[in-house]
């Protein structure tokens, strides 16, 4: 097998790819309609998710939550809970499959700026600190930023050519036995009609690496929120419904079971196949939220800035013309 000098293309890729477009409006897409919510009730168990364990009584995982400095913890997600009360009517299911202790991944959508707070405000309520990769930018928000760093975020410098770094620092989150949550789209979605748009390889290579490291499969879970993209932020009432599915964790095992003969690093077509399937289920999920179905047309690549036919399966993302 030709050895694959993965660490040239990811710097390649991330030294040439600036910023493309912008988000599309919130007239692109209709707000998450009360009749929409009332049929996912039907199928699953909605809850608040901005209230202390939504699904029953949990052990906290204490040790964790002491190690991440719980006073600023308590505050920002008191904070966040407020302003998400205030200003939309949040629904969760799928949040009792969180465990209790352990490494494992969370794989967030990025739909709006605002709906990034969810799954971090949930799994906060369920009794875990998952550290999380953000853009270090957010580091320097007014009065937050702080905050930000203070309760678990881990700064990705982008566009600095530090791919290796920054998914060594992922690896080494999970097999100290921390969870970790990851936007896979490296930024807000550029989908006209926000759908999960192309990801970045290292959701894949960053799981089965650890995987590798720890001698078994870390659990890896989509978590998919819609309904955020409707609100007006300036005025946001009357409140928009927001969910979000904490969807059952992704099998990939098939993908581990010649790992011992790996060598240096997971093989591309691994990486690449974790990758398609991480993708293709968010979109799954966000078509039953939503109650629409996915473009006909394909997935929106952000290299290209157009929207491509899903490859075969194991294929690499096309590259940009």
């Amino acid at each position: 097998m030709l050895r694959w000098n993965r660490w040239a293309v990811v710097r390649a890729t991330i030294e040439t790819m600036a910023s493309k477009g912008k988000p599309s409006p919130r007239s692109a897409v209709s707000p998450l309609s009360d009749e929409q919510v009332k049929r996912l009730a039907a199928r699953h168990t909605l809850v608040d998710s901005t209230q202390y364990y939504p699904t029953g009584p949990r052990t906290p995982n204490q040790p964790e939550i002491d190690a991440q400095n719980p006073k600023a913890t308590k505050r920002l997600l008191g904070g966040v809970s407020i302003v998400f009360r205030a200003s939309c009517k949040t629904k969760a299911w799928g949040l009792e499959q969180v465990p209790e202790t352990g490494p494992f991944i969370t794989a967030a959508s990025h739909i709006t700026m605002f709906d990034v707070f969810v799954p971090m405000m949930s799994l906060f309520h369920m009794g875990r600190r998952p550290r999380y990769m953000a853009k270090a930018e957010m580091a320097k928000w007014p009065l937050i930023g702080k905050w930000f760093q203070l309760v678990g975020m881990q700064p990705v410098q982008r566009h600095s050519g530090k791919a290796k770094q920054i998914e060594e620092t992922s690896i080494d989150i999970l097999t100290s036995g921390r969870p970790l949550t990851v936007w896979p789209e490296g930024t807000v979605t550029r989908d006209p009609k926000k759908w999960v748009m192309s990801i970045k390889e290292g959701v894949g290579y960053i799981a089965l690496e650890s995987s590798r490291r720890l001698g078994h499969q870390v659990p890896l879970y989509p978590a998919v929120t819609w309904g955020a993209a409707s609100i007006n932020h300036w005025w946001p009432w009357p409140r928009k419904n927001v969910v979000m599915c904490y969807d059952h964790a992704l099998d990939y095992s098939d993908l581990l079971a010649d790992m011992d003969s790996w060598g240096e690093e997971p093989p591309a077509e691994a990486v690449n196949e974790l990758m398609w399937r991480v993708l293709k289920r968010m979109n799954t999920v966000l078509e039953e939220i939503r109650g629409e179905q996915f473009p006909a047309e394909g997935y929106w690549d952000y290299r290209s800035m157009s929207r491509k036919p899903w490859p075969e399966a194991g294929g690499p993302f096309p590259a940009e013309k």
